[in-house]
């Protein structure tokens, strides 16, 4: 099976594909948490923050043009 880049992941969410997006979530999650940790050194907090984080990319997804990275 052919595994798919993250710019295909990427429109596909922008699409409305539920999987693609749980795919970039899946992707991202253990570093998103890791850095939030670090910033707030309590997990419920960093699992709060990380939650948050996630909500504002699925809100302003449609913005993102792929001219920098996704990570960013």
């Amino acid at each position: 099976m052919k595994e798919i880049n993250e710019l295909e992941l990427i429109d596909k969410a922008k699409s409305g594909d539920q999987k693609a997006l749980s795919d970039l979530v899946s992707k991202y999650e253990k570093t998103v948490f890791s850095f939030a940790f670090k910033v707030c050194r309590n997990k419920d907090k960093a699992e709060n923050t990380m939650q948050e984080t996630f909500m504002s990319v699925i809100k302003y997804l449609h913005q993102f043009d792929g001219n920098s990275k996704f990570s960013t």
